[in-house]
């Protein structure tokens, strides 16, 4: 890619706007906070604010999108926002429930990372994860915290050398906010969710007093609060019983370590609160206005001499040590989320002057020329502890004020490497205070620290297994050879021991061409696919002919014997047969909106699944023709579809949603009649489903909390999250050359395990046999090159025997269907196959219908 598409790229399509004079305020970001608000009345405010205008970095559009591509399918079609505590109670109760009847959870899950990164030559934003928060213990400085919205509380005992994961066990990762007891470290509160984001789910204020082990509800919790989502929690320095929290519902106050809380100011979205250096009775807090509490946080007052009397959208608080008496704020406008001022007490926050208003602080560029900004999704402030005058703020980039805030100057940049005589930082800064002598920022790519006031920063974030994976790809040819796209981190590609950032924004669905796997596939938001031949050193824009949007996760899809056609999910299904140098367009009536969902019968690919919210269509010859085939289905948002490795007709699909059994339906007529096959799995959203090859017929489910798996010899799911973080899992693939299965989360990057086939229920099963069936073992067991398989089948009935490979594919029918019942002595001469694992399989069916089947296993060893 030349330097000015790649400049072009990494700006994601910016274009100035002509004019922010009739913009109207940015209802929309206070009404995702609230949940009481309908998601449709939400989504109607951001495109009515947006209009006709264009998208444009870094201010705010990209955060709507994500959010609402989390929050559609679980609300539709009501659009009633659910109860955030639902996943922590459903999967408490499932569990509980499964293993009070004496039964295993299954898996040997490991992780894949990333857990640190390096940059390809197309790479700009590299970076581990978003942190929303940090502590650094002040008795033992080389203890440090750090708070993902996804992925957990994380701590490190050497500075940053590595981390250790806190909350892996908890059915919530997020983390937006750290207090630790004063004297008493293992002493910790957790406020849990997204606070900035709103994308993971909250259950209010967590503590644990062995140091992180194990946790605790509070007063403040999924069944005293519902909907609560903590942005900010303190802890009183000399009275540590005392603690105040800041959330999307006021200001909540706790005198007795937790236990009990009080809502001192109730309905109001508050974000930032401190207390008063060395007069902890007085206390700060803000949202869109500043409060002042003089009576230990009883009661809080409007403070508004000196600040302006519209137009805010948030405030940060900075205070320090160096000047108790002095209180700084950042303010960012309510129309465009872009800067409107730093202010300054110097009366303990009894009134403020305006110290500066430009340039922007809050954008992208580096001159601060850009107009608008995303100040309800990161804005922050620190003061140094030894220097009042010496402040900093953050945005997209870090920026350094050392008169008070009268002049700023740029210290970070968001772009990597930036050429430039400033640092990179990753964008989006989520957090930023002083702990000693150094000064931390918690942003969408990890956690970063200046121990010299920001002429140098230093990634700490190496350990931290915090990536948000929306999809990714591997190939058969390499089990080390994977793609995969997150959030605020691009796409990124696994060589089995390093994973290279490749493409910046936010990735999407990625592959790996089976044919070449130097020929990549990866995209950034609502269908940038691009292209590249060269393992990602280049990418070059694939969507050439291509003339309607996509969704924010564009669905595309490779073709499974012709690796030049692919098929995309826009409005419509667009074709290329030419590896992306061009498409064309096969559906024409496929309704409203963007497609979410697309799928290929690997047997025969001109059947090709595909859905928009509820609706599913399919076609049987390549897109000429296509059918609705919802009727039978929940009407519930449907996620994800899987079809038969070998029958076309059979497949599943998976829906989103708080409808209790209402999680996966299967069809084995291509739509005609639908089956529940729910079962027994939680009343959790169902995020994706994979179809395992074999004799088994394994099935996967992937859930907002786990993994879950059934097969033809089980009756009903069985858990398969043994060692998996309790976390969102997006999507999940298998690569049978080696017997394992992927899996890509939300919040804790890609893992592994063995695949569930071999680890669970029997390897020689009998499925409704009589007992005057004969079923004797092949022999010889293992053999070499020729074993006989015995068995009698008294009864009426046609018998099919075959053979299948430890990957699950036929590789021989040594008896048709026109066989009668009878004795039978068969031979598999297996001279033309490798050492391995073998399955042999014997049907009975009468008039069509399987009434008896068995499954041996048999071992080939040369």
């Amino acid at each position: 890619m030349n330097s000015m598409k790649k400049i072009f790229y990494a700006f994601l399509y910016i274009s100035i706007l002509s004019s922010f004079q009739s913009i109207q305020a940015q209802d929309y970001i206070e009404l995702m906070d609230d949940p009481s608000i309908n998601f449709y009345e939400v989504q109607r405010k951001f495109y009515e604010y947006w209009g006709n205008k264009n998208y444009e970095k870094g201010k705010g559009w990209k955060q709507f999108k994500r959010w609402e591509e989390f929050m559609e399918p679980r609300t539709f079609p009501t659009g009633v926002r659910f109860d955030p505590s639902g996943a922590f109670q459903e999967y408490n109760k499932y569990k509980k429930e499964y293993l009070n009847s004496d039964k295993k959870v299954f898996g040997n899950w490991t992780p894949l990372g990333p857990t640190n990164w390096s940059n390809g030559s197309e790479g700009y934003n590299p970076g581990n994860g978003r942190i929303n928060c940090v502590y650094n213990n002040p008795l033992n400085p080389n203890i440090i915290y750090a708070g993902a919205p996804a992925g957990g509380l994380w701590k490190s005992t050497n500075n940053g050398g590595t981390w250790t994961v806190l909350t892996d066990h908890l059915a919530v990762l997020g983390v937006s906010s750290i207090a630790i007891h004063p004297s008493n470290p293992n002493v910790i509160y957790i406020g849990t969710g997204d606070g900035d984001g709103g994308q993971t789910y909250s259950i209010g204020v967590l503590k644990s007093i062995d140091g992180g082990i194990t946790w605790n509800t509070t007063g403040l919790s999924y069944n005293v609060f519902n909907f609560v989502r903590i942005n900010k929690l303190i802890i009183h320095p000399s009275d540590p019983n005392i603690l105040f929290a800041v959330s999307n519902q006021g200001i909540h106050k706790s005198t007795n370590a937790g236990v009990n809380w009080t809502q001192p100011l109730s309905g109001f979205n508050m974000r930032d609160i401190e207390f008063k250096p060395g007069a902890p009775q007085i206390i700060y807090s803000s949202g869109a206005t500043f409060r002042k509490s003089t009576d230990g946080g009883e009661s809080f007052t409007i403070v508004t001499s000196g600040l302006p009397a519209s137009g805010i959208q948030r405030l940060a608080i900075g205070v320090s040590p160096a000047n108790i008496e002095y209180v700084y704020l950042l303010a960012s406008r309510s129309s465009n989320g872009g800067f409107l001022g730093y202010y300054r007490s110097t009366n303990g926050g009894n009134d403020f002057t305006t110290m500066s208003s430009s340039p922007n602080l809050l954008g992208y560029e580096i001159s601060g020329s850009d107009q608008g900004g995303q100040g309800s999704y990161d804005l922050v402030t620190a003061v140094s502890p030894d220097d009042i005058n010496t402040v900093y703020t953050g945005g997209i980039n870090l920026w350094k004020s050392t008169n008070g805030g009268a002049n700023f100057f740029i210290i970070s940049h968001w772009y990597y490497p930036n050429n430039l005589s400033y640092p990179y930082v990753h964008a989006d800064q989520h957090f930023l205070d002083y702990f000693g002598t150094r000064l931390f920022a918690g942003c969408d790519g990890g956690l970063f620290v200046t121990t010299n006031s920001g002429a140098n920063f230093t990634d700490l974030s190496s350990g931290l297994n915090i990536m948000q994976f929306y999809k990714f790809g591997g190939t058969p040819q390499s089990p080390n050879r994977i793609i995969g796209g997150t959030q605020d981190n691009g796409s990124n590609l696994y060589n089995g021991a390093q994973w290279t950032h490749l493409f910046g924004a936010d990735g999407g669905e990625a592959i790996v061409d089976y044919s070449d796997s130097n020929t990549l596939y990866c995209e950034y938001q609502n269908g940038g696919i691009l292209k590249s031949t060269n393992g990602g050193e280049n990418f070059s824009d694939a969507t050439a002919g291509i003339s309607e949007n996509g969704a924010f996760i564009t669905p595309y899809l490779i073709h499974p014997s012709n690796p030049q056609i692919l098929f995309a999910g826009f409005q419509n299904v667009w074709k290329t047969t030419n590896g992306a140098a061009s498409w064309e367009l096969i559906s024409t009536t496929l309704g409203t909106g963007t497609i979410n969902a697309l799928a290929i019968s690997q047997s025969n690919p001109d059947y090709i699944y595909t859905s928009k919210g509820n609706i599913i269509y399919k076609t049987t010859n390549g897109g000429s023709t296509w059918l609705n085939i919802s009727t039978g289905l929940s009407g519930l948002s449907i996620t994800y579809i899987s079809v038969h490795s070998v029958n076309p007709d059979i497949l599943w699909v998976t829906n989103s949603g708080y409808t209790s059994g209402q999680k996966i339906y299967k069809t084995q007529n291509g739509g005609v009649n639908w089956n529940n096959v729910t079962g027994s799995l939680p009343n959790l959203p169902a995020n994706c489903v994979t179809y395992e090859n074999g004799p088994k017929e394994g099935v996967y489910v992937g859930m907002d909390v786990g993994i879950y798996y059934t097969n033809n010899q089980l009756q009903g799911w069985v858990p398969f999250d043994n060692l998996m973080p309790n976390v969102i899992v997006r999507e999940i693939e298998i690569h049978y050359p080696t017997n394992k299965v992927k899996a890509a989360t939300l919040g804790r990057g890609i893992w592994q395990a063995t695949l569930a086939s071999i680890l669970v229920g029997v390897e020689q099963i009998s499925e409704n046999i009589p007992n005057n069936y004969n079923l004797k073992q092949n022999f010889p067991n293992p053999f070499n090159p020729e074993t006989q398989i015995l068995f009698d089948i008294p009864k009426k009935g046609y018998v099919t025997l075959k053979v299948y490979d430890g990957l699950g594919k036929e590789i021989a029918q040594l008896l048709n269907e026109n066989k009668s019942a009878g004795s039978y002595e068969v031979n598999f001469i297996g001279s033309k196959y490798s050492s391995g694992t073998y399955y042999y399989r014997i049907e009975v069916e009468s008039e069509g219908t399987v009434n008896y089947a068995m499954t041996r296993k048999m071992i080939l060893l040369k």
